[in-house]
């Protein structure tokens, strides 16, 4: 009974990992065995989809079963596992980070349409974290997130602070790459 409380608790998880742990201790303490923790956990991880799994609580099971899901649902075109990767390298708090390598999955998951992707290349850009940085290319990538977001420019702080350093030279030239890159994200997300 218990078991098939957590084990949906778990499957429909809308909560942060701090309520899981909470649940998981409680379960205990009521006398839960182990092995009925080990159930739900087992029942959540075989009912979930790969991608799901890659960056809900799969890493609690097995972090290289989850990261190898990871890596395959991206490698299908997953933006969000993508994007998930990218966390992964960036933070560095499971993985050694990697600057480099995070842009790259973060730049994979915002070619692909996924917004919080697009403002943190620009974000990466604009700093020169793990990629050279380009003040007009960052500015491109900023107007390339409100756009996708709610096309609303004049709500970006960081959107208004480039404008302020940039020339007319250099705000003309990231609006050219704006409109290259809006382009290239159209195609993209109308092929499957």
């Amino acid at each position: 009974m218990v078991s098939e409380l957590v084990a949906r608790w778990i499957k429909n998880r809308r909560a942060g990992w701090g309520r899981l742990l909470a649940v998981l201790g409680m379960v205990l303490l009521a006398g839960c065995t182990p092995r009925d923790v080990r159930w739900a956990m087992f029942e959540y991880w075989s009912t979930n989809t790969p991608e799901k799994r890659c960056f809900q609580s799969g890493y609690l099971i097995d972090f290289d079963a989850g990261y190898q899901e990871c890596l395959d649902t991206a490698a299908l075109g997953s933006a969000r596992s993508m994007f998930h990767l990218g966390d992964l390298h960036y933070k560095g708090e499971l993985l050694p980070r990697d600057h480099p390598r995070a842009f790259r999955w973060y730049y994979e998951a915002a070619m692909r349409g996924h917004n919080n992707a697009q403002y943190t290349v620009a974000h990466m850009i604009r700093y020169g974290e793990g990629v050279e940085q380009d003040l007009d290319l960052a500015l491109a990538w900023y107007d390339l997130y409100a756009y996708f977001h709610d096309g609303k420019l004049e709500r970006y702080p960081a959107r208004e602070e480039l404008l302020a350093l940039l020339s007319a030279e250099e705000i003309t030239a990231a609006r050219q790459q704006y409109e290259r890159l809006v382009a290239q994200i159209k195609a993209n997300l109308a092929t499957p």
